[in-house]
């Protein structure tokens, strides 16, 4: 007997209508009358339910699992999905990223309920996002069923998170599951996503990420699966409890930098010649080699408003701040001062005044002692603070105990503690 026809037979003989089971099960009444009928198949989450609340002893979750063993897999008429957003045209470098990234999908997938993790994390501006586009753009046919992406917004202007229940919507949806099947609890809806990838092989990005306990329920439970994670935090609870791998990407090299500025001036048709390649050098070295900090500072020199780099380099040397100079007016996406504000204002208080008076003084380098002193605090509670701005990408940890911050974080935690004093 089919799943459909046990579950129709199990409810009339507790006396229930379709309706009122389909309120016990928090499932339309529609969606159960298509299973029951056999136009649509039911996820094991529900087969589960049902067993348990027609007091089937296991004869209902039997005929599930008999006819998904039988009836062949569904196509649907949709195509896989792939939610990929363009990528930039400027990637260079990352090598040693790109080969950590492809060791996964060499992987065994061969430990049950074992879902592969990759944790790309870095400070603001770094290029985690590219990396992982670019990387997925290369290896779309590893994952023929689809790739998933969805952008959790846990840095911006308001740093409002995106709800993990309707991202757990758009991707089922995504997946090709009717609104109408999509369970209303949270948890129920993760239940069901992971049993729709349960045979598939397939990619999840998960961008700017804030926290592990943020992303967990959109973990699938397949080997055949990966999970591509980027934060600016450092999560270490993914690589404890997930076994996550990481990849820790830190500023581009002075030679990888010098071509992601010729690559976006030469795009522009301002080729830089080469009796210009100091000047190239400093300019890519007062952008801390940051990808951010090199795309803003290549596209005001495109503009045309520039003969030479000197020029450019002069007018940044005279900016109040260079932060001033490294944003472009009408897109607040290309602005390096915004992009660290949103990493600052995920702070709690004690942590954003450390920031504010470690930050400045800690271009060399600053030691637990010396910011214990500068914080008025004992060296414990200090080498908290520091580990806090290290695991939000805040600070770079230089050897064991001592921190140092770039020259524009430096610059943007001197422009907080001037304010706070105003």
């Amino acid at each position: 007997m089919s799943f459909g026809n046990e579950l129709r037979t199990r409810r009339l003989a507790e006396g229930l209508s379709l309706g009122e089971l389909a309120k016990i099960l928090h499932y339309s009444k529609g969606h159960l009358s298509r299973i029951e009928t056999g136009s649509k198949r039911a996820s094991e989450d529900l087969a589960r339910q049902c067993d348990r609340t027609l007091c089937a002893e296991g004869r209902l979750l039997l005929a599930w699992t008999e006819s998904v063993e039988t009836s062949p897999r569904p196509r649907g008429r949709m195509p896989p999905p792939v939610q990929l957003p363009s990528i930039s045209r400027y990637f260079t470098g990352r090598r040693d990223a790109i080969a950590t990234l492809n060791e996964v999908l060499v992987e065994p997938a061969d430990r049950p309920g074992a879902t592969r993790v990759v944790l790309v994390n870095g400070t603001v501006g770094v290029g985690k996002t590219t990396l992982a586009l670019e990387w997925a753009y290369r290896n779309i046919s590893a994952f023929p069923d689809g790739i998933l992406f969805r952008d959790l917004h846990a840095y911006g202007h308001d740093n409002n998170s995106v709800d993990v229940g309707d991202v757990l919507t758009g991707f089922l949806s995504a997946l090709g599951i009717d609104n109408d099947a999509i369970p209303e609890d949270v948890h129920e809806r993760a239940t069901l996503f992971r049993s729709t990838l349960a045979r598939c092989r397939m990619l999840i990005i998960l961008d700017n990420v804030r926290s592990a306990e943020q992303v967990r329920l959109l973990f699938p439970n397949s080997p055949l699966c990966v999970v591509l994670v980027t934060s600016r935090h450092r999560l270490p609870g993914l690589a404890a409890r997930e076994g996550a791998r990481r990849v820790a990407l830190g500023p581009l090299s002075p030679e990888e930098s010098c071509e992601v500025l010729r690559a976006i001036t030469t795009a522009a048709g301002r080729s830089i010649p080469t009796e210009e390649s100091a000047a190239l050098l400093e300019l890519a070295q007062r952008c801390d080699y940051l990808p951010l900090a090199l795309r803003i500072a290549g596209e005001r020199y495109s503009s045309g408003r520039y003969t030479c780099l000197a020029d450019l380099i002069a007018d940044l040397s005279r900016a109040t701040s260079p932060l001033d100079f490294l944003e472009l007016a009408e897109d607040s996406s290309m602005s390096i001062r915004s992009a660290f504000s949103w990493s600052y204002n995920t702070l709690a208080r004690e942590d954003a005044r450390a920031f504010r008076l470690v930050g400045p003084r800690s271009g060399a380098g600053i030691s637990v002692q010396a910011a214990a002193e500068l914080l008025g605090v004992p060296p414990p509670r200090a080498c908290r603070h520091l580990d806090t701005l290290y695991q939000a990408g805040l600070l770079e940890l230089v050897t064991p105990g001592v921190y140092r911050t770039g020259t524009l974080l430096g610059a943007y935690a001197t422009e907080l503690a001037r304010r706070q004093t105003e």
